[in-house]
């Protein structure tokens, strides 16, 4: 048989298996590689389009995507879970109430700030009270778009136009 032949044969093989053995690399590699990636909070909460990308739970019943559904998941999440049963955002302080919440015009940490303003009302969570200032932070869902994240400060003053749900009264 001509060397040439031979010579041929074998750098083509040669090549064949370097380029299979990096395809396996590579497909073997890649899931950890998503693992590793997604180890961030920013990127579990949020990618850059703002969307929630992070886990949710069985547990929480209201419609995903929406802000009722990011208000529960955050309670289910510090450990202190409010019904599935209060309905659209407009009825959850009137429900709260009933189900023997307290529900008053104070922002704290974890209480939920609630409004019937608009058609379905709106919820959100309270992620700080600055003690100094008054002024609070909340993360919210479904207010930029649905299953969105975003967060807001507001004034002390802007308190008394919202009603906020802390633990029940006998708790």
């Amino acid at each position: 048989m001509n060397p040439l032949v031979l010579t041929t044969a074998a750098v083509s093989l040669k090549k064949h298996y370097i380029l299979i053995s990096g395809m396996l690399i590579f497909l073997i590699f890649m899931p950890i590689a998503a693992v590793f990636a997604i180890d961030s909070p920013s990127t579990l909460y949020n990618d850059p389009t703002g969307l929630y990308t992070g886990p949710g739970d069985p547990n929480d019943h209201y419609d995903w995507g929406n802000c009722t559904y990011w208000a529960a998941l955050l309670r289910i999440q510090m450990g202190d879970p409010i019904p599935n049963t209060w309905g659209n955002a407009n009825t959850w302080a009137k429900n709260a109430k009933a189900d023997g919440y307290l529900v008053d015009k104070t922002p704290t940490y974890g209480s939920i700030m609630q409004t019937d303003a608009g058609d379905l009302g709106h919820v959100a969570f309270v992620e700080n009270v600055d003690p100094i200032t008054g002024k609070w932070t909340i993360s919210e869902m479904n207010v930029l778009g649905l299953d969105m994240i975003d967060t807001r400060t507001l004034n002390a003053t802007d308190a008394k136009n919202f009603n906020f749900i802390h633990d029940m009264v006998d708790k």
